[in-house]
């Protein structure tokens, strides 16, 4: 895993050593947390200094992570379940006995989103470890999710992309074989990507 300097362009450090490529990475808002994961496990790095803070361990792969905008909390899917960490032990964990848990979008520093093998989007509250509210049913296992300004999309395993509206949840609209990369600041840009096209992408 490297870190650049976005600016200079200038790679700042390099961390070794992973059991497995390491799949996702997160950081917090001023890059003093930076955290990624590979096989079973969850590395948290000082972005400041390159060294490693925490490792936590799951019993189960690892699927997604996510880190609150201020560093505080970690949180980490996995076929065991969704755990949230802070100061590198388990605050809170959390399972659905029919389904496992495959993405994580930060909402804020205090709730996440989490997609689900059922097909279910289903939010979290970090602070007290519990779900908030009904699961929203998407029909597609979620294989990506991203949120901003008030707004989710998925990215399912059938290829196809959906931009929900989060309070109250209703389907805004959908593409087809498109795999999203990121959400804009406020929602406003939707980055993606997919096999090319003539006529280019189409999210209806």
């Amino acid at each position: 895993l490297r870190v650049w300097d976005a600016n200079t362009h200038a790679l700042v450090h390099t961390f070794t050593n992973w059991p497995t490529p390491p799949r996702h990475v997160a950081l917090s808002r001023d890059a003093s947390t930076i955290i990624g994961h590979a096989a079973h496990e969850v590395r948290v790095f000082d972005g400041s200094a390159g060294t490693l803070r925490h490792t936590l361990q799951h019993d189960a792969p690892t699927t997604a992570i996510a880190l609150t905008p201020d560093g505080a909390t970690v949180i980490s899917a996995a076929d065991d379940g969704v755990r949230s960490w802070t100061d590198g032990s388990v605050a809170h964990q959390l399972e659905q006995r029919s389904a496992r848990p495959l993405s994580l979008a930060i909402i804020d520093d205090r709730e996440v989103l989490s997609g689900w093998s059922d097909g279910k989007v289903r939010r979290i509250d970090v602070a007290r470890g519990r779900f908030v509210g009904k699961a929203i049913a998407v029909d597609s296992k979620l294989e990506r999710l991203d949120h901003d300004g008030g707004r989710f999309v998925i990215a399912g395993a059938d290829g196809r992309v959906q931009v929900w509206q989060l309070s109250p949840a209703k389907r805004m609209t959908h593409g087809a074989e498109l795999i999203p990369l990121a959400l804009g600041m406020n929602g406003n840009l939707l980055l993606v990507t997919g096999a090319p096209r003539p006529e280019g992408p189409t999210i209806s």
